[in-house]
């Protein structure tokens, strides 16, 4: 049984690394940059207990 499960690891851990991944690079997250957003983001101010705004155009 001890031996299976050395040999189920082995296999797990050498399948894993052979299916490397490839390499992100900045053009990979170009659809990200939406510049046409229009809204406002609101978060809390810890220190004051308040919401803050900001507007975003």
């Amino acid at each position: 049984m001890n031996t299976i499960i050395k040999t189920l690891f082995v296999l797990i851990t050498f399948s894993t690394l052979s299916t490397a991944q490839n390499k992100v690079v900045i053009e990979d997250l170009h659809f990200l940059n939406n510049t046409n957003w229009v809204g406002q983001l609101t978060y809390l101010d810890y220190s004051s207990g308040k919401q803050s705004t900001i507007l975003q155009t």
